[in-house]
């Protein structure tokens, strides 16, 4: 059916209509792929009454990303919410968005294309992600301001990563809705900002052992051939369909996307092919003009912890700056592994990745190098990533700077319990810890030594139970993480030890460690600054300037607090 001659229906109802045949084609193949003809007959209209009624198709889009944006906003701001109550607004949103699919969709597609500040809907997606840091900032002011916002959290800052990590969710549950709980996630990341009070922390499970706090150190560089950007992992890209096919690209997408020019017999080989070879069709495709999808994959291991939400904040901050969006992507699942998530993400394509504390077999990083993706790795735990350019901690470093301390207090005897020694974090960390001792005069008891898990609190306490038990017990613990060191401060408390009058206590990532009794003294990871290293090595590496191997070392930093003072006057001290 098509509309007769003269003024069309202009009703509301009618626009609803148009609207609603726009929403899934839209959300299906972005500004660029979506046919006016093909909305135009879902709406039961012509095409030339459907661009009649909104001016062009870029004024389609607007209307429709207009009525996306009334539905999302209208909801989340209804009441004026203030505090809690609007972020927990937003975690309601989130929670709605997944059940509709369509609208979810369209905002992963046309953010993704809408990078290009030339694409009709660069300003409104990006008045968007205005309006929601400003809703996040002032709710996180608020709470700030009554006392209910964690130590160091910083309201604009911690806005911007909501607004990252809630575009990275949607992606991810767009490109597998088995992946991700975007509401789950989103309200675990709130509830690690504010005071306990202010919106009830319930328990959350650690990760897997070896991920949970701390982790890697990258190695020194390997050789690092230039790969070139715009790969694609987890299937072909439209250029491998056109070398296969001997056919220029322009010509497979023409075949690919049922646009005229093309024979019937050459757009069903270059059918054929894009099956055989993997092809999925998606934004990389569609934007094969520019050679850039503007998105940015960022795969983390966790959401619900310190750690990965710093790393993504100066992440976020870097690259949304550099005018790139995020699609975000958990590995957890996966056991750490880092090509499933990307796999994912990339269906929708993106130009280059951050991997946060990856954890692959060597197989699948030389897979990864041959797709031919700009990665940038942060914190990587294994010895394979050197080939890749990195950041990471100089868990050396930072080992020496820790023990240091206590031997300047006049320790001596110092137990030390570690993450899982597969890991380059731990050997580095342990490293240090040696280097210094030696430096000192004094070499580590193998009595005093002990592998805990990153992720169990309850093997500093194991551990430091055992230590105690000993015929010369230490009269300190370096702990790798915060989490070990909270059971050593347990296992202290159960022998009855003053902590830090009989047993002095450094732990490692200033991951809460303020909020512990006492407050415990820790090496300071600079998390934001290595998630923001990575972004800028990434867009220098998009604009041409291949960083190689590189690898990044940041220090950390001693945060010295109440758990450590001189050793006692008993003959606990080895002089």
């Amino acid at each position: 059916m098509t509309e007769g001659r003269g003024p069309y229906r202009k009703s509301e109802a009618r626009r609803r209509e148009i609207l609603d045949a726009a929403l899934p084609v839209f959300g299906r193949n972005g500004f660029r792929g979506g046919s006016v003809r093909e909305i135009a007959e879902l709406a039961g209209m012509s095409a030339a009454g459907l661009l009649h009624h909104f001016g062009s198709k870029a004024g389609l889009l607007l209307a429709v990303l207009r009525d996306f944006d009334e539905r999302e906003a209208g909801l989340v701001s209804a009441g004026d919410p203030r505090g809690v109550a609007a972020l927990r607004a937003l975690v309601a949103a989130a929670r709605r968005a997944t059940g509709q699919p369509g609208l979810a969709e369209l905002g992963v597609m046309v953010a993704a294309e809408a990078a290009d500040p030339a694409h009709p809907a660069h300003e409104p997606v990006e008045a968007r992600r205005r309006w929601y840091r400003d809703f996040v900032a002032r709710a996180l002011s608020e709470l700030a301001a009554e006392g209910r916002v964690r130590a160091g959290v910083e309201p604009s800052s911690a806005a911007r990563t909501a607004v990252a990590l809630m575009d990275g969710l949607r992606a991810q549950w767009v490109a597998d809705p088995r992946s991700v709980d975007p509401a789950g996630d989103l309200e675990a990341y709130f509830r690690g900002l504010v005071t306990e009070d202010a919106w009830p922390v319930t328990t959350v499970p650690a990760g897997p052992a070896g991920l949970a706090g701390s982790a890697g150190h990258s190695p020194a560089a390997a050789t690092g051939q230039r790969r070139e950007g715009g790969g694609q992992v987890g299937g072909a890209t439209i250029l491998d369909v056109a070398r296969a096919t001997g056919l220029s690209a322009a010509s497979v997408s023409r075949a690919l996307n049922g646009k005229p020019g093309v024979s019937d017999s050459t757009r069903a080989t270059v059918l054929a092919k894009a099956a055989e070879l993997g092809f999925t069709g998606n934004a990389t495709a569609r934007a094969l003009k520019s050679g850039r999808t503007g998105r940015i994959a960022v795969t983390l291991p966790w959401l619900h912890m310190d750690y990965a939400a710093h790393i993504l904040s100066g992440a976020a901050e870097v690259l949304q700056d550099g005018g790139q969006s995020l699609a975000l992507g958990t590995t957890v699942a996966d056991g750490g592994s880092v090509l499933p998530a990307l796999e994912r993400l990339a269906r929708h394509g993106v130009d280059g990745a951050v991997v946060v504390l990856p954890r692959s077999a060597p197989a699948e990083y030389a897979r990864l190098e041959a797709a031919g993706l700009p990665v940038v790795l942060v914190d990587p735990v294994a010895d394979a990533a050197a080939r890749f350019p990195s950041v990471t901690l100089d868990n050396a470093g930072a080992g020496r700077l820790a023990t240091a301390h206590l031997l300047g207090l006049g320790h001596r005897r110092i137990g030390v319990v570690t993450g899982e020694t597969g890991l380059l974090s731990t050997r580095e960390r342990l490293r240090g810890v040696r280097e210094a001792l030696r430096e000192a005069g004094a070499e580590l008891d193998p009595d005093l030594l002990f592998q805990g898990s990153y992720g169990r609190a309850e093997s500093g306490r194991s551990a430091t139970l055992a230590m105690l038990a000993g015929p010369r017990p230490p009269t300190a613990v370096f702990a790798f993480n915060d989490r070990i060191a909270f059971g050593v401060l347990q296992a202290a408390r159960e022998s009855g030890l003053d902590v830090p009058g009989e047993l002095s206590v450094v732990g490692f990532d200033d991951d809460s460690a303020a909020l512990m009794t006492p407050p415990l003294t820790t090496v300071a990871q600079p998390l934001a600054r290595m998630g923001a290293s990575a972004g800028r090595l990434l867009l220098d590496w998009l604009a041409g300037r291949d960083p190689g191997a590189a690898r990044v070392e940041l220090p950390g930093e001693l945060v010295v607090r109440s758990s450590t003072a001189a050793p006692p006057d008993r003959g606990r001290a080895a002089k």
